[in-house]
């Protein structure tokens, strides 16, 4: 029989001791020092060790951690200038004249991009157009009543009465995907 290789991931070198400890304790009974057991921090490149062990054990800070690299991306190339920001940090987009306003959870964002410009960059990333001028983040929508959509960081955005029956289809089937917590 072949070696075991277990990769033990975390943050705390107390905590990943005992994890390795533990599966020393209970793994070694069975398979009698067949087992290697390695210890890896936030900063390791799990794509690398992914292919090399058999086993993967993380604790809760370290997939917390791990979550938050997973994010995706928005790039927007500017004039002298490139920026980034989360997909899940936008809450609507808002079209005024050659600018777009972006609106995270609590402020507001001016880029000197078309409003065609950002919906072909956000498209497929569960945003919804519901009005000429706005595309918003199923995400962050708490409500849609009537020809409104009430989002989470308190605005209240006007839907087209020509989008309305789309708007509803589409953030219905949002819903029945990803659930309320998206």
């Amino acid at each position: 029989m072949e070696r075991i290789k277990i990769a033990v991931c975390g943050d705390d070198r107390h905590c990943l001791q005992i994890m390795e400890n533990k599966i020393v304790q209970n793994v070694n009974r069975k398979y009698k020092n067949k087992i290697q057991v390695d210890q890896y921090d936030r900063h390791v490149d799990l794509n690398l060790i992914a292919q090399q062990y058999d086993v993967i054990c993380f604790n809760d800070h370290f997939i917390k951690a791990f979550a938050m690299t997973d994010r995706k991306e928005v790039v927007l190339s500017l004039k002298r200038k490139i920026k980034t920001y989360y997909v899940d940090d936008i809450y609507y987009v808002e079209a005024d004249m050659k600018n777009t306003h972006i609106w995270l959870e609590q402020s507001e964002v001016i880029e000197p991009l078309s409003f065609h410009e950002i919906k072909s960059l956000l498209e497929g990333e569960n945003f919804i157009q519901i009005h000429r001028s706005y595309l918003v983040n199923c995400k962050h929508i708490r409500s849609i009543d009537n020809c409104l959509a009430y989002m989470k960081n308190g605005a209240c955005l006007p839907i087209s009465k020509y989008r309305k029956t789309d708007v509803y289809q589409q953030w219905k089937s949002y819903l029945q995907t990803f659930g309320s917590n998206g």
